[in-house]
């Protein structure tokens, strides 16, 4: 295994993207406004999983609390709600 590279791990501190071992595509990069919602399925891109990442755009004010959007997949579908900044996401998939 390759010492360079990027790993991910989830709340329970399992690697969940390494790229010294897997291969993950881009599929889609978007904004989402504050206070608003998406959904989509990705089946159509011929994989059979996703991931999700969100990075807030804007510098957060000292005092406003700043809420990240709740992210749930199910297989290649992904439903985001609940946060109140600008974010920009990024779904990946293999």
């Amino acid at each position: 295994m390759s010492e360079y590279g990027l790993r991910i791990r989830n709340e329970n501190n399992i690697v969940i993207y390494d790229t010294t071992s897997t291969t993950w595509n881009q599929l889609d990069t978007l904004v989402l406004g504050a206070n608003s919602s998406y959904s989509h399925n990705y089946n159509t891109y011929g994989v059979s999983e996703v991931i999700v990442m969100q990075t807030m755009i804007y510098e957060i004010p000292d005092d406003q609390a700043a809420l990240a959007y709740a992210i749930s997949i199910s297989g290649t579908s992904i439903q985001l709600s609940g946060g109140n900044q600008d974010v920009v996401l990024t779904v990946l998939g293999r």
